[in-house]
């Protein structure tokens, strides 16, 4: 096949993808509007179920104003195994991120701070490739507090906002590398359509990567999709720029938007 004809069928290729992550940003749009109609009403989905009633709508309802669904604890109410791992001394609130929330549950926040502690430290693959890979899963996932950081170590191997703005178009960049488009495809469809991740997918990304590196890949991106939408639920940006508290915003994307960087 000849190099324009490639070209051609990468932009037939970002075309669809860019058509699919629209209808499903449509489709939840119209779900979020049917669910704060509910609300509004006064339907409480989980508590009416037990008591056969009509609840009373919570008075500090997320859409007036920007709080998070769950609770998220200080620092002073953590286990002391979760502060140990954490170090929230030296980290800011939003560095403490989904261990305020977890802490309610003291064994689910420990395991998941050690996760996230110990992952990093064993890991192989290129800093500024896993940054590349949250960051195009949060654009999926619509996850403001994940679109709004950046992460010291990928800046520092050399994670760019300009590197960042490819993210827009991953397969026809100039400055991405063939691997992290391969590996950016791997994460577009598993966080849009995971089983049509197929051998083809595999063998393409064998290309690239040992089998340890795709078990690593895949973990990964298992990871930044689930807690990435498990965030997105949270609704987590008080510490976040007005930008990404602002409600009236249909479509936010990582690129060209204020960031926060964290450790």
């Amino acid at each position: 096949m000849s190099t324009d004809a490639c070209r051609v069928l990468l932009i037939g290729m970002e075309k669809v993808l860019h058509r699919t992550i629209s209808e499903t940003a449509s489709l939840r749009r119209d779900a979020h509007a049917r669910a704060n109609n509910a609300l509004e009403s006064g339907w409480r989905p989980f508590n009416a179920g037990h008591s056969g009633k009509r609840q009373v709508p919570r008075a500090d309802q997320r859409e007036h104003r920007n709080i998070s669904w769950l609770r998220k604890l200080p620092a002073s109410e953590w286990s002391e195994e979760v502060c140990a791992v954490v170090k929230p001394e030296s980290a800011t609130e939003l560095e403490r991120g989904l261990v305020r929330p977890f802490a309610h549950a003291p064994e689910t926040a420990n395991s998941v701070a050690e996760l996230g502690a110990t992952l990093p430290l064993s890991r192989t693959l290129p800093d500024r490739m896993v940054e590349l890979v949250r960051l195009r899963i949060a654009d999926h996932n619509q996850c403001c507090s994940c679109m709004a950081i950046r992460y010291q170590d990928a800046v520092a191997d050399g994670v760019t906002e300009d590197l960042i703005c490819e993210l827009e178009m991953p397969q026809l960049s100039g400055a991405l590398t063939d691997s992290e488009k391969v590996a950016i495809r791997f994460a577009d469809t598993f966080a849009t359509s995971h089983l049509a991740v197929t051998g083809q997918t595999y063998d393409e990304l064998e290309q690239f990567f040992s089998e340890s590196e795709m078990d690593e890949l895949g973990v990964t991106v298992a990871l930044f999709v689930g807690f990435c939408r498990l965030a997105a639920t949270f609704d987590m940006v008080e510490e976040l720029s007005e930008r990404f508290q602002d409600k009236s915003l249909k479509q936010l994307a990582p690129w060209n938007e204020q960031y926060v960087l964290v450790r």
